[in-house]
C-alpha cells in the first residue's frame, strides 16, 4: 500500500475495551499494531478511549517491563466538553422548541458533554409535546428519563477512573449538593477532612471537563455536568435504603479503603449518614431543583 501511495485510516472506538478481551490483550497485538502504525505511512491509526494514554500504558506494562511504553507513538488529544457557544449552536437547531429556561436546564444537566447534551435534549424535545403547559414538569421528566438511560454509561466511566479520581469527584459533588437544594444542609467540612492530596486528580478532571473550579464551594470544585451528581446521589440512596448499610464494603468497592485512615473512614461514613434526609428520594430532589433553578436563571 505504501508503494502504491495508498493509506488505510483505521478508526477504533472504545479501544480500552480490548483490555478485557484475552485474545487481543496480548503482546503480539499491541506490538504489531504499534509496529505497523509507526513504521508505515500507509497506516494511520485513530483510537478513542475513555482512559488516558498513561493509563493504557500502565495497563499494558506487564507485557513490556523493560521497553518503552506501548502507546508512546500516539499523540493524545483530550476531547473535553462543548463550549457555551457550541451548546447554544446545537440547541439552535431546535428553533423555538426550547425556551430559554429549557436551554439553561440542558446546559446545567449535561455540562456541555456532547452525548449527554444530545440525549437530554432528545428527551426534552419529546417532553415538550407531553407537558406543553408545564415547563417544570417536562424538565423533570426529561431529567429522570435521561438519568435512567445514562446510568450504565456513567457507571462505566466511574469504574475506569482511578480511586483518587473517584474520591476527588465524589467530594466535589457532595460539597455542591447543599447549594443546589435549598433548605437541606449537612456537615460538608467533615467530608473534606481527607489526608489525601487530590490536587493532581482535581486538575485532571478539570482538564477532561468533569469538574470546574468554584471558589464559592467548600471544596473549591464543583461537578460540571449535574447528571453525574444525580448518578452519585442514586448510588448513595440505594445504599441508604438498606436496613443495615454496609459502608465498609462500599468503601472497599470504590477502592478507597486503603486511602483513608480509620478516623477518616469514620468521618466519611458519618457524613454520608447525615445526608439521609437530602437523599431520601434519590436523584429526584436534585432533578426537581435543577428544573426549578432553570426558571429562576
Amino acid at each position: 500500500m505504501e508503494e502504491a501511495g495508498e493509506r488505510l485510516v483505521l478508526l477504533l472506538d472504545e479501544f480500552d475495551a480490548i483490555l478485557d478481551i484475552p485474545t487481543l490483550h496480548t503482546i503480539e497485538f499491541y506490538g504489531g499494531l504499534r509496529s505497523l502504525a509507526s513504521r508505515f505511512s500507509s497506516l494511520s491509526l485513530i483510537i478513542a478511549a475513555r482512559q488516558s494514554a498513561d493509563e493504557l500504558n500502565r495497563c499494558t506494562q506487564e507485557f513490556n517491563r523493560t521497553g518503552s511504553p506501548y502507546f508512546n507513538f500516539v499523540e493524545e488529544i483530550t476531547l473535553g466538553m462543548l463550549s457555551g457557544k457550541d451548546v447554544a449552536r446545537l440547541l439552535d437547531r431546535a428553533k423555538d422548541r426550547f425556551s430559554r429556561e429549557d436551554r439553561v436546564f440542558l446546559a446545567r444537566a449535561s455540562g456541555g458533554h456532547p452525548y449527554f447534551l444530545q440525549m437530554m435534549a432528545s428527551y426534552l424535545w419529546d417532553a415538550c409535546g407531553e407537558y406543553p403547559a408545564d415547563p417544570q414538569a417536562r424538565r423533570r421528566w426529561a431529567g429522570e428519563q435521561g438519568l435512567h438511560q445514562a446510568r450504565q454509561i456513567i457507571k462505566s466511566i466511574w469504574r475506569l477512573w482511578t480511586p483518587q479520581q473517584r474520591m476527588a469527584f465524589a467530594l466535589a459533588a457532595l460539597s455542591a449538593m447543599p447549594s443546589l437544594v435549598p433548605g437541606h444542609t449537612f456537615d460538608v467540612h467533615r467530608l473534606l477532612k481527607i489526608g489525601q492530596d487530590l490536587t493532581p486528580e482535581q486538575r485532571e478532571l478539570v482538564r477532561r471537563g468533569f469538574l470546574y473550579p468554584d471558589p464559592q464551594l467548600p471544596g473549591g470544585y464543583g461537578p460540571r455536568a449535574e447528571i453525574f451528581l444525580w448518578f452519585l446521589s442514586e448510588e448513595l440512596t440505594d445504599l441508604l435504603r438498606s436496613p443495615n448499610p454496609d459502608w465498609p464494603a462500599w468503601l472497599r468497592q470504590q477502592e478507597w479503603d486503603g486511602l483513608l485512615t480509620r478516623r477518616e473512614r469514620e468521618n466519611l461514613i458519618n457524613a454520608f449518614k447525615n445526608m439521609g434526609a437530602l437523599l431520601s428520594t434519590g436523584a429526584s430532589i436534585l432533578i426537581r431543583a435543577a428544573a426549578e433553578i432553570a426558571s429562576m436563571s
